[in-house]
Order: C-alpha cells, then sequence, then structure tokens
C-alpha cells in the first residue's frame, strides 16, 4: 500500500455490524502489528462518536435527546469528536487505519461530506465498505429494530433508499472507492461477515477466527412476546434492553413477513431496485412467498401466543428470584405483556 488509506465500514444497521466490530477491537494490537489501525475512542462501535462529530440534527435524535443540547452544546460535542479523531489518525503511522460506524450508512449528503473532508486531510484515500440485506429480509430486520424501540404497528411503510445511499456515497467518495456487498451468509466465508469483511481489505486475521452464527434476529415466538409487551408499554423503558436480551433466547421458527405484507408495506418502486442492483452487482429481490406457510400477515397473528412460549416466559421469570409467577391464558395479553416486562431483571441461565 503506497499511501495511508481509511477504510470505513459504514453498516448497514443489522448487517453484522456489532460481529465486525467486536473482533476488529479485540484483535487491535494485532492488528496494528499487521500494519492496520483501528480507530476507537475506547469502545468497539463508533457510531455515537461519528453521530458527535457531523451529525447535524445531533439534539433530536434518541441517543441525545435527554440532554437537552442548545446550538452551543452541539458545536462543543463535535468539535471534541472531530479534535480526537485527528488526534488517533496522526498517532499511527500504519498504512491501513478502519473505521467502523454503522451511523454513518444513514448520513446525509452534506454529513458525508463534512466527513469526508475531515478524514482525507489525514488520508489521500478513504473507501468506504456498505452491506446491504435484501429487501425482504431488511424490512423484517427494521420492523424487529421498530419494536425494540416502542410499539410499532404494521401499516408503517417501510422506504428502503438503497439506491439513493450509494448515489451519495459514490458523488462524495467516489464510485472507485464505494464496494457495496450483499449481506448474504451463501456467499460469505464459512457464512461468516467478519471473514469476509477481512477478507475485502486484504487482512489476514491475527490467530485465526472462529466462525460466527449469521445474523437472524429474534424468533418468531419471541417477537410476539415482544409485541404483546409493546401494546401495554410503547415507550422505550429502563431495562427493555435486557428484555430484548433475553427474548433473544427463545428459539422457534424465523420471524417472516408474508408476501402479501411485504407487497403492502414496500415503498421503493421497482426503478430505484433495478438502478441500485444495476450498480452493485448483485440482486436484492428475493423468493418472497418462500416463508408464507410462516409469514405473519396481520398484526392480530402478532398477538397468537402458543402455550409453550407462556411456559418459556414463566421459567424465565422465575429464574430471577422473584417467587413463582403465575402463568396467564393464551388470551390474556395484559397478563402476558406484566410478565415479559419481569424479564428486566433476568440474567443469562
Amino acid at each position: 500500500m503506497s499511501q495511508k488509506q481509511l477504510a470505513i465500514h459504514a453498516g448497514s444497521h443489522k448487517t453484522g455490524s456489532s460481529a465486525i466490530q467486536r473482533y476488529l477491537y479485540e484483535h487491535r494490537d494485532e492488528l496494528e502489528q499487521q500494519g492496520v489501525h483501528y480507530l476507537h475512542r475506547g469502545n468497539a462501535n463508533s457510531s455515537l462518536w461519528m453521530l458527535r462529530a457531523f451529525k447535524r440534527d445531533l439534539a433530536q435524535l434518541p441517543a441525545f435527546s435527554h440532554l437537552g443540547l442548545d446550538e452551543e452544546g452541539v458545536l462543543r460535542l463535535r468539535t471534541r469528536a472531530r479534535k480526537r479523531l485527528a488526534r488517533l489518525a496522526g498517532a499511527s503511522e500504519a498504512p491501513l487505519a478502519v473505521l467502523s460506524a454503522e451511523a454513518i450508512g444513514a448520513f446525509a449528503h452534506e454529513e458525508l461530506q463534512e466527513l469526508y473532508d475531515v478524514t482525507s486531510a489525514h488520508y489521500p484515500r478513504i473507501v468506504i465498505h456498505q452491506y446491504f440485506r435484501p429487501m425482504k429480509a431488511r424490512m423484517e430486520s427494521a420492523y424487529q429494530e421498530r419494536l425494540k424501540h416502542g410499539f410499532a404497528t404494521l401499516d408503517q411503510k417501510f422506504h428502503l433508499g438503497y439506491n439513493r445511499r450509494v448515489e451519495l456515497l459514490d458523488g462524495v467518495f467516489g464510485r472507485d472507492n464505494v464496494n457495496i456487498y450483499k449481506y448474504d451468509g451463501a456467499v460469505f466465508p464459512d457464512g461468516d461477515v467478519v471473514k469476509h469483511f477481512l477478507g475485502a481489505l486484504d487482512i489476514a486475521p491475527p490467530g485465526g477466527i472462529a466462525t460466527r452464527a449469521f445474523n437472524t434476529g429474534l424468533s418468531l415466538p419471541a417477537v410476539r412476546l415482544l409485541y404483546v409487551y409493546r401494546k401495554f408499554n410503547p415507550d422505550l423503558m429502563p431495562g427493555d434492553r435486557q428484555i430484548v436480551k433475553a427474548l433473544a433466547r427463545l428459539q422457534g421458527d424465523d420471524f417472516r413477513f408474508h408476501s402479501s405484507l411485504f407487497d403492502a408495506l414496500l415503498a421503493t418502486g421497482p426503478n430505484a431496485v433495478t438502478l441500485f442492483e444495476r450498480r452493485a452487482g448483485f440482486s436484492i429481490t428475493e423468493d418472497i412467498q418462500a416463508d408464507d406457510n410462516i409469514g405473519i400477515a396481520t398484526e392480530q397473528a402478532l398477538t397468537d401466543i402458543s402455550p409453550e412460549s407462556l411456559l418459556w416466559l414463566q421459567q424465565q421469570v422465575n429464574k430471577n428470584g422473584q417467587g413463582e409467577a403465575a402463568l396467564p391464558t393464551c388470551s390474556d395479553l395484559e397478563a402476558i405483556a406484566a410478565l415479559v416486562g419481569r424479564l428486566a431483571g433476568d440474567q443469562p441461565g
């Protein structure tokens, strides 16, 4: 490598970003010996750091809205974050630096331009790497994310602006410096996105790498329990992350939309899909009827709680040492929601 280069991993959300970030952070010392400098500010994911440095509407974002930031406060955080970036960029002479923040994958044009302007002062070449899920899988994943942060009905459209996203990246960084990949375990080495990402950067994994499971999200029974919980607890609450973590252990069918629901909620036109696929060199369409036998078609189907799920829920709550939990009936949604809420004190068993 003849000049210092910055590789920016920009997500997208729910495409194995956390696994990539953990690996790079945990092996940062070994990577430095290989000439690879992992940029970070004390944790694996640099999204909050990049939001502070470049996001125009920082004060309105959920992660910062509680701070009551005025214009001066936003500027103070931005200045501090950019100074930290400059300091870390100058602290290593490694020919390759890597910055991973899935938040960058949703930056507006002005924010991307400022990111380029700031980083290009330290790196003569900047290369973007971003993964994209097929559309139906992305929609199913996005719905789960909505539900994790609040009550989400099944009548909210999904605008999957893949083509516009790549147009913005090409315009700021140059098409030759924008690499986009299909998030698909079938095309990754051993089905592992971490191995794929390291290969894309021509990085030899220090000491090898254990294969990670492909990210499939919550199971269908888990999403049903979370949906019922959200019906009675529509706003994000302390302990909700622990509830989601506990529900992730509930096994069952994958969470899928019925093809009819996918068609109803997709707000991306066929022309935009064609343009993206032509630029990407891969398809983001899929057999949308493949999972119709288990696919959710209506919100009522999300309240179809099985006796097996209730027994699992009761067992998990009983592990918390809060006394024996009564087993509600499958139709008593309020009691089920209350029982799910008790998972907030759950610890992995």
